[in-house]
């Protein structure tokens, strides 16, 4: 059965409030091309505005996909970002629980101590 959902959608803060979509991917999917492009449509259906698009590699294996689906007259870009290409100092340092999160899943001079940082930040907000 084919993701019909896209993961996340949201408007950006800056006066544009550009409409941007984030994929995470695993794996080295073939089709994300497509996949793309659909999910594309699918929100300019709804909301009559294309947005921007980012992919998040976050697999193991080297990422090898394409960032475009291109066709005589037609393409459909976005960004693809390999999550090891990310300096998590930032990220860790960061006041926000999202980024301290997603510092997890770069590549890391020491995952364990990075992970005892942000479990307590975690359990904070569940008890808000």
């Amino acid at each position: 059965m084919q993701q019909t959902r896209v993961d996340l959608l949201g408007e950006s803060a800056d006066e544009n409030c550009d409409l941007i979509h984030l994929e995470l991917q695993s794996t080295n999917d073939p089709r994300l091309p497509l996949r793309m492009a659909e999910y594309s449509l699918r929100v300019y259906r709804q909301f009559q505005r294309f947005p921007k698009q980012v992919v998040l590699y976050v697999g193991d294996a080297e990422m090898r996909m394409p960032a475009a689906l291109s066709g005589p007259d037609h393409v459909c870009r976005y960004t693809i970002v390999d999550i090891r290409t990310l300096d998590s100092e930032p990220l860790l340092n960061s006041a926000l629980p999202a980024d301290n999160v997603i510092a997890i899943l770069t590549r890391l001079r020491d995952r364990t101590a990075a992970i005892r940082g942000v479990c307590p930040i975690a359990d904070s907000l569940g008890a808000a």
